[in-house]
């Protein structure tokens, strides 16, 4: 009990200490992914799992929906919290262990090493399978174990089947737990006590196995119509670490890289279901063992290496954490020197192994079974690539080596040079081995873990932080795109358009067959008043084939359509009448029932001088919505110009009808009433443009002199003093602009 007390506050500390962190909230990665499973789940009902079948092992969300069906919504501490209980079990196992299998010092001595085992508490606090994991393997061993000591073989074969379920169970959390499986099934059929039922208990741990994978084996086959045993992540991890370029695979995230990999056996090798997928990735990671079995060698010598060394290396970003973020953490968990803490722990495991042989700790049946689980599972991790969260498992069974190795180096200290010779060699070269040199802490750098930053910074809507982070990012590695892409958009949602045009720029130079990239140059060049680049862009993107199949597969948030009218605003804006009205016609041959590319059209053409070509853009717009206001008001202006005024005046009429508030056609109105002597209609007119608008300089203009020549001289009086004043007002802006662009100018040069 005082040891989960130990184990469980420790961890609540480091939740605590947590908390604030940006990742808190906003799991990254696979966390993300596992988030977003669960919460369909927990909020949506989606219970069914994705449409095809499952990508990673799929008990982990299942956890994590549960758990927020629980809350009634997505919480955030809840799975936090019961990892931590957990954690703090897995603890109390692995003391059980010790205990059982050696002695209760060694179980509490191993036990205390787990509640202090920082990687431990590091992950109890992350939205990732593996401290359930590491619970269940635990677990799993208990009853293995259990099932090996039992005298009766009905209480045997009860033990087998049930550590047969938690063997399955751990490996819809985790896979690698299936190649221990074998292994386990031949221990219990090697034991010497059962002759007779020997193929009884095997049996049904291979049964207990199958009967927890099955559910999830037919659902894949119900769902998606392909056999898959568990999941179909299991073929790309395999060639992520086994391949001639492993540091430039390993180093891919979530992205344009991400897609370009998981795509190849598609474009590559023709192939279209999740299960010939993941065995085109297995058969590349195969062909790569056969044509180039030397340099397959020296990686899995150095992915050996990479893990029995201290460092703990993070598969998506750096695991230690910065100075003062999490102090507990920090205690537990460093790089200077001694690289803590398994730099510290594994010499002592080894020269635990050594010694315990040769005092027989392992000549038992139950630490030889730990021994091969150690051995199996280590292999696994290596098979792949050994990141710190995919190596936890074997924690456990490092710290009861390193307890032994402890208990029996201590009873050697009173012996002489010649025996404590060979173990204290071991001890320090193995210590040189796991504390020198070692892998990078973070196989994507720095630059990740600040692009990390800047990215839920932003989904957070706290803009000044994210982009800073991307900046940081880009600092250390110009080359990651999603970070420059980004910083672009926030300086575009900020306003600051020109210094967006200056990020996609950059983005586009390194990857000019983005689409997207270059539509978000392009609207950042339109916004920045930019409008001559902006239509270059714009006509290159007009001009790419596959713009349309881009936009339908969602490369391209914008398809030949929206481009094409971006480019003929872009003209537009440009001045460049003539070729924005070939845009205009070429937009509405894609797409006939525009009438917003009709009324532009036809403001082209009448500022072209072309009224008949315009009249008759207005007429179809009108034609297919009688009540457009803006067509209606140009039409109107249009028909003035050509001496049909009462036609005109109807338009403006109907106009005013639909839209009481429409200045612009009340102001056209009044205009053309006071042409026609029509005072007193024309006076209406005007007040009631005033009444919408009262700093309307001509209305106040009319009003005046109106009312003064229809004898009400005072309020003529009082409109013409208030467009004197708004006069004054308009020449002191004006006069205070330029002062202030003088100053502008004046510190400019300074």
């Amino acid at each position: 009990m005082i040891l989960f007390i130990v184990a469980l506050v420790l961890r609540l500390v480091y939740l605590a200490q947590v908390r604030d962190s940006p990742f808190f909230d906003f799991p990254v990665v696979d966390g993300k992914t596992y988030a977003d499973l669960a919460r369909a789940m927990a909020v949506d009902g989606a219970w069914r799992g994705p449409a095809g079948p499952y990508w990673q092992p799929p008990l982990y969300p299942y956890f994590l929906g549960f758990l927020w069906t629980l809350s009634g919504g997505v919480d955030w501490v809840l799975p936090r919290l019961v990892q931590a209980v957990l954690g703090a079990l897995s603890c109390v196992l692995v003391w059980r262990l010790g205990a059982r299998e050696f002695s209760p010092g060694i179980g509490v001595v191993a036990g205390l090493g787990a509640s202090l085992w920082a990687p431990f508490i590091l992950f109890d606090g992350e939205l990732l399978p593996t401290t359930l994991a590491v619970f269940l393997d635990l677990v799993a061993l208990q009853a293995l174990l259990s099932a090996g000591q039992r005298a009766t073989p009905g209480r045997r074969n009860a033990w087998s089947l049930l550590a047969g379920v938690l063997l399955g169970l751990a490996a819809l959390c985790v896979g690698n737990i299936l190649a221990f499986v074998p292994l386990a099934i031949m221990w219990l059929y090697r034991d010497p006590r059962w002759q007779v039922t020997r193929w009884q208990a095997p049996l049904l741990l291979a049964g207990g196995v199958v009967l927890a994978i099955a559910p999830v084996t037919a659902r894949n086959l119900l769902v998606a119509d392909e056999f898959v045993l568990v999941s179909t992540n299991a073929g790309v991890n395999a060639f992520i670490g086994n391949n001639a370029r492993y540091d430039e695979t390993l180093r891919i995230q979530p992205g344009k890289d991400w897609l370009e990999l998981v795509m190849r056996p598609r474009l590559e090798g023709g192939v279209l279901t999740a299960s010939a997928q993941s065995g085109w990735f297995l058969g590349e990671a195969a062909d790569f063992v056969r044509t180039q079995p030397w340099a397959w060698l020296r990686l899995l010598t150095r992915k050996a290496y990479h893990f029995v060394h201290g460092t703990e290396v993070g598969r998506n970003m750096d695991l230690y954490p910065e100075p003062g973020a999490t102090p507990l953490l920090g205690a537990l968990m460093w790089r200077h020197g001694l690289v803590m803490p398994l730099g510290m722990m594994m010499p002592f495991a080894v020269v635990g192994l050594l010694l315990g042989w040769r005092r027989t700790y392992f000549q038992g049946h139950g630490p030889r079974l730990l021994l091969w689980y150690l051995l199996v599972y280590a292999i696994t991790v290596v098979a792949f690539f050994p990141a710190a969260r995919y190596r936890l498992p074997v924690a456990p069974v490092l710290l009861l080596l390193a307890a032994v190795g402890g208990r029996e180096l201590w009873r050697m200290r009173g012996s002489g040079a010649a025996q404590l010779a060979l173990p204290l060699g071991v001890f320090c070269l193995v210590g040189l081995i796991v504390n020198v040199g070692g892998p990078d802490p973070s196989p994507v750098g720095v630059a990740q873990t600040e692009h990390r930053l800047g990215f839920v910074y932003q989904q957070k809507g706290m803009l000044a932080n994210a982009a800073r982070h991307y900046r940081l990012a880009l600092g250390q590695d110009p080359s990651i795109r999603e970070a420059r892409y980004n910083l672009g958009a926030i300086y575009a949602e900020q306003g600051r358009y020109d210094r967006a045009a200056t990020e996609f720029k950059r983005f586009v130079a390194g990857q000019p067959e983005d689409l997207q990239g270059r539509l978000a140059l392009a609207d950042a060049y339109l916004r920045a008043e930019r409008p001559q680049e902006a239509s270059g862009v714009y006509s290159a993107l007009m001009a790419e084939e596959e713009l349309a199949a881009a936009h339908e597969s969602g490369r391209i948030a914008a398809g030949p359509v929206q481009v094409q009218g971006r480019l003929a605003a872009a003209q537009a804006r440009a001045g460049n009448l003539q070729k924005a009205t070939w845009a205009y016609e070429e937009l509405l041959q894609l797409q006939p029932d525009s009438l917003q590319a009709r009324l532009h059209l036809g403001r082209l053409l009448e500022a072209r001088d072309r009224p008949e070509r315009a009249r008759a853009q207005y007429e179809l717009v009108l034609r297919e919505a009688p009540d457009h206001i803006d067509a209606r008001h140009r039409l109107a202006y249009i028909l003035f110009q050509e001496g049909r005024t009462e036609e005109a005046k109807l338009h403006l009429e109907r106009v005013i009808a639909l839209a009481p508030s429409a200045v612009d056609s009340r102001w056209l109105l009044a205009s053309q009433l006071i042409v026609e002597h029509r005072a007193r209609e024309a006076l209406t007119q005007a007040q009631a443009i005033l009444a919408i608008q009262p700093d309307h300089q001509g209305a106040n203009w009319v009003s005046g002199h109106l009312n003064t020549i229809l004898g009400d001289a005072t309020t003529g009086a009082a409109h013409i003093d208030r467009l004197k004043q708004l006069h004054r007002e308009q020449r002191q802006g004006e006069i205070e602009e330029n002062l202030k662009q003088e100053m502008r100018d004046m510190l400019g040069s300074q």
